[in-house]
């Protein structure tokens, strides 16, 4: 009696697991044939949409507009077209495996990828963020270069780059915080150390640096009164500018003998120039 009940329970749930499998398993196939069919539908889109916009000139466009160049500094390697016809496969793809997971009733797979396209906004605003302070960062970064050279301001490359970082590092918390991340402490941390870096900066230039910084300021108003090839008279030091730098100018003697004068000496002091014709 008991062993004829063993072996019904038994028959009763491998019929049971028989049921489930033949119920599952066309369901199974259909939601393969949806996932290939929906990949190669998905990157037929992306060649056609790549090769579309490349021929109207995307590209080009983004060359001209350095939006390239802001890509690579951003870690992106691809064209924008390429890039544009990446973004519409994925797309693509998530409604591909939303569909399959439907079939499959798989409905927390279902859930869990529907939050992530709701989410999807929220990353394409923060890549937006992100892409705007890389270019603003590039534009400041090359007219401080710009300006730095004409001036002759020796520090200008690195003072680009440092404001170029700070302006980084400002759009990645912008960032952060369109991607619903808690920056507060982030942004704590980044307040504490340009307040330090500005007071350290501050306190360099009135204290530790005063002379420097009064020679530099110099150096600006020297560059506007004399040119490489004048010739010049300075108490006991006559000779042909030969540079202006940052700190100090370049004079050669008569005997090629080479003086450093100090910008600010020859603001404070009167100096007797021929120009060079």
């Amino acid at each position: 009696m008991e062993m004829s009940t063993f072996q019904s329970n038994l028959i009763e749930s491998l019929l049971s697991m028989w049921k489930n499998i033949t119920q599952f398993l066309p369901n199974l196939l259909f939601a393969i044939v949806i996932f290939v069919v929906g990949y190669f539908i998905a990157s037929f889109v992306r060649k056609v949409a790549s090769k579309a916009l490349a021929k109207i000139g995307i590209n080009q466009m983004s060359d001209r507009m350095k939006l390239t160049e802001s890509l690579r500094g951003m870690g992106i390697k691809s064209s924008l077209a390429d890039l544009i016809g990446k973004i519409l496969f994925y797309l693509l793809m998530l409604g591909v495996l939303i569909t399959a997971s439907d079939v499959l009733k798989m409905e927390k797979l279902s859930q869990a990828i529907e939050g992530f396209i709701n989410y999807i906004p929220n990353i394409f605003g923060a890549g937006f963020i992100l892409f705007l302070t890389q270019m603003a960062g590039l534009f400041i970064r090359e007219a401080i270069e710009a300006t730095s050279e004409h001036l002759n301001f020796d520090y200008g490359k690195a003072v680009s780059r440092a404001v170029y970082a700070l302006i980084f590092v400002i759009g990645l918390v912008l960032a952060f915080g369109q991607l619903q991340i808690e920056t507060e402490l982030l942004s704590n941390v980044i307040q504490i150390l340009l307040l330090a870096a500005g007071a350290s900066i501050g306190i360099s230039l009135g204290l530790g640096t005063k002379t420097v910084s009064s020679q530099i300021v110099s150096g600006v108003y020297v560059r506007e009164g004399f040119e490489n090839g004048d010739e010049i008279s300075l108490d006991d030091i006559s000779g042909t500018v030969v540079d202006v730098g940052s700190v100090t100018t370049r004079v050669q003697k008569a005997n090629g003998e080479i003086v450093y004068v100090p910008n600010n000496k020859i603001i404070e002091n009167v100096v007797h120039c021929k120009k060079r014709s």
